[in-house]
């Protein structure tokens, strides 16, 4: 008995408002009938797909179950079925299927009511932590270095599904959180251990120079003592001049006469530094008498030690940032000054107006705390760890709506999604006050400028 041949269409129409009709009984149906039906079929059908009994539905109901359609036009489009081997449908005929698939579920979404789904939680990653936590609390240190590497999605580390949680993440977030708090809120009586971090010129990148430059995070505000080494020989005789500053400032200087036996090395003793990351220069340059001209004299590292000594909190910089109620190291107002402190610290981190019992958890922590230790700053402590730890600043929440139709996205959240996509950061005092007005959307354009302007490309 000779096969009637299928008549092949294409859908040219994958766009328009309605299918073309015929299309599933005409050419579908029989196309999937004769090369697929009969291996996806039974009980077992091949690859758990059963062809057979989904076209002897009608096209509407059939149409219910989009992961097979979807699976079905996938694979004829790539060739993949009917596998080779068997007998193949014209490509005319595999084409009308897989367009079919596609231009049926175009015109099924256009029917249905919008639905944007739900937004991931998107966590902070390591840049953005760290930019954040300088924008709340003025202290550059960098606390994400010690935080492991961000997994990448599509090239992209800053995608919500892909940055995941777990329970050591967290607890290393804690860490850092204990971290910034001891820098942002010293203590009188506290010692920090004394370190040296010595960076080498060919490990970053900067050997055979005669200029090193680098970034190093100071753990406190204190004394620290920087040193710079040149390593090769010169003539005996030779005169060089070794230079240190911090943040442009030269803080060490000195001219050395070359002889075999000499230290190649000068001291910055002493050198007072708030907590943070400050840049530090060495350079070195050959004195002209004598005359000298052999291979220039390079540098071989850049040292730092310290603290020797931390400053007072009441010399501290970072207490004066962090206090803001004005009271003296030891003379604060406990409840009052709390409450000063506490709310726009919050509300910052949080970049959202506070929630009912939020601040007064917070104030709760930091008196139960200030109960056991007796401390006011170590209770304010406790309080900014609570703070860092918090869902609230580690994950960019966007809040579900009254119902479960969509809704737009409230002024704060759309002000922190500008700041994060342009800035890395928190919203910016000027996005916040529009948003706390609800006037965010109407400055839209000039804000985007304001933002892009700030930008150095």
């Amino acid at each position: 008995m000779r096969r009637r041949a299928l008549r092949p269409v294409g859908l040219l129409l994958i766009g328009a408002t309605v299918a073309v009709a015929g299309v599933y009984d005409e050419t579908v149906r029989p196309v999937l009938t004769q090369y697929c039906a009969g291996c996806h079929a039974g009980e077992s059908p091949a690859g758990g797909l059963a062809i057979a009994t989904l076209l002897e539905q009608p096209e509407d109901v059939a149409l219910a179950d989009r992961a097979h359609w979807e699976a079905i036009a996938r694979r004829m489009r790539a060739g993949e079925m009917p596998p080779p081997g068997l007998p193949q449908p014209e490509r005319a005929n595999t084409v009308a299927v897989a367009d079919w698939v596609e231009a049926s579920y175009a015109r099924l979404d256009r029917s249905q009511p919008v639905d944007p789904g739900r937004v991931t939680a998107r966590r902070l990653n390591r840049v953005e932590y760290a930019n954040s936590v300088r924008d709340l609390l003025g202290l550059d240190m960098n606390p994400a270095a010690e935080l492991p590497p961000d997994p990448y999605g599509y090239g992209f580390d800053n995608i919500g599904d892909v940055l995941s949680t777990n329970s050591a993440l967290l607890d290393q977030y804690v860490k850092a959180a204990e971290t910034i708090a001891r820098a942002s809120i010293p203590m009188d009586g506290e010692t920090i251990e004394p370190t040296m971090q010595r960076y080498l010129a060919e490990r970053i990148g900067q050997d055979r120079q005669m200029r090193m430059r680098v970034d190093h995070a100071f753990p406190a505000d204190g004394v620290y003592t920087l040193r710079t080494a040149f390593y090769q020989a010169l003539k005996d005789g030779t005169r060089v001049r070794l230079t240190l500053s911090v943040d442009g400032r030269e803080v060490g200087a000195d001219e050395l006469k070359f002889y075999y036996q000499i230290d190649r090395a000068i001291e910055a003793v002493a050198v007072p530094l708030t907590a943070g990351v400050h840049r530090i220069d060495a350079t070195i340059e050959v004195l002209p008498e004598p005359e000298y001209k052999g291979k220039p004299p390079y540098l071989e590292y850049v040292q730092v030690y310290g603290p020797m000594k931390v400053l007072p909190a009441a010399e501290s910089q970072a207490y004066r940032r962090f206090f803001t109620c004005g009271h003296a190291p030891g003379k604060h107002e406990p409840e009052a000054c709390s409450k000063v402190i506490l709310q726009p610290l919050a509300r910052r981190a949080f970049r959202r107006p506070l929630r009912n019992g939020e601040l007064e958890r917070l104030l709760r922590l930091a008196a139960m705390e200030r109960e056991r230790t007796g401390s006011f700053e170590q209770s304010m402590r406790t309080a900014l760890e609570a703070v860092l730890a918090s869902p609230h600043f580690l994950f960019r929440i966007e809040a579900d709506g009254a119902g479960p139709k969509p809704h737009p996205l409230s002024d704060h959240e759309l002000a922190t999604r500008m700041s994060y996509f342009l800035w890395s950061s928190l919203p910016d005092d000027e996005l916040e006050q529009l948003a706390d007005a609800g006037e965010l959307r109407q400055n839209l354009p000039g804000q985007l400028e304001r933002m892009l302007q700030t930008l150095a490309w």
